[in-house]
């Protein structure tokens, strides 16, 4: 379904307050978020939430930033890693 793009515009505000890119400036933390550095110490359990995250702002932004499709890759393979 398309939208118009004042509501296309006003739900990626939506998206990006439930889930922002994090801005690599802002402090260590955001920056190894920024380069999924921090995949590596989360728990499975984690992964599978940091996972649905990404999923949900992918499935409602029509033009995602993309730091969420490496996200959503980076995420899958340390999944994969864990897989016994």
């Amino acid at each position: 379904m398309m939208l118009g793009p004042a509501l296309a515009a006003r739900r990626r505000r939506l998206l990006r307050i439930f889930y922002p890119v994090p801005d690599p400036f802002d402090s260590a933390e955001s920056w190894a978020q920024f380069a999924h550095q921090d995949l590596a110490a989360m728990a499975r359990a984690n992964l599978l939430r940091e996972r649905d995250r990404v999923r949900f702002v992918l499935l409602f932004d029509d033009k995602p930033d993309s730091w969420y499709l490496e996200r959503l890759v980076e995420i899958t393979a340390r999944l994969e890693e864990q897989t016994p």
